[in-house]
């Protein structure tokens, strides 16, 4: 089968990082779903979009010394419409209606190129080196023997107990479990990206 696409412009933004952009979840209320995305200004912005027009719901001023490098929703039952930025070595939460709620400050030296949160459980993942945090705490960390070119944490063994698998450039998937490697699986080329798709298999 084949597919005709055809392209259309919603909104403008400055360059964007890979892995910068969601979709929040629809509420009870309202039907309409919200979009949130970063850039490399540093803005922030989430909006909707409702008979071809643009519903700005929040929108943060640039900070160009705070490029946003990954923004992710939250995985915890209660944070699914909770914003999470990584910005250099920081991340920062932000609620639906634009309110910084949460900031800190992995002291890592490499840009973080992705982030996870579920509850208080945080992983961040750079060029070459994977951290996870428990209340703003070290709990593993993972050096790649090649470049981290994606990132994600899937509920392999239960629903509340997430491992991150990593899509690395020497042409392996590798599957984390604290400061280990417990599942590697070669691949024909180096994968650039890797996605968990909860309502294909979702454990809930």
């Amino acid at each position: 089968m084949e597919l005709e696409l055809f392209r259309h412009d919603i909104v403008q933004t400055a360059t964007c990082a890979k892995g910068s952009m969601a979709v929040l979840p629809m509420s009870e209320e309202k039907k309409t779903q919200k979009v949130a995305l970063g850039d490399l200004t540093g803005v922030v912005q989430c909006f909707s979009v409702k008979k071809s027009e643009i519903a700005t719901a929040f929108k943060t001023l640039p900070a160009p010394t705070h490029k946003v490098t990954s923004l992710a929703l939250g995985k915890g039952r209660q944070q699914r419409d909770r914003i999470f930025v990584a910005a250099g070595n920081t991340i920062k939460g932000i609620s639906k209606k634009g309110k910084e709620f949460f900031k800190f400050n992995t002291q890592i030296t490499e840009t973080i190129r992705r982030v996870d949160v579920y509850d208080k459980n945080i992983w961040s993942s750079a060029e070459y080196v994977h951290n996870h945090f428990i209340e703003g705490k070290d709990k593993a960390f993972y050096l790649c023997p090649d470049r981290i070119n994606g990132a994600e944490v899937v509920p392999l063994i239960s629903k509340d107990d997430w491992s991150p698998v990593l899509a690395c450039q020497d042409r392996h998937i590798r599957v984390l479990s604290g400061t280990d490697v417990f599942f590697e699986a070669a691949t024909p080329a180096a994968p650039i990206s890797i996605k968990y798709i909860p309502e294909s298999h979702d454990p809930h």
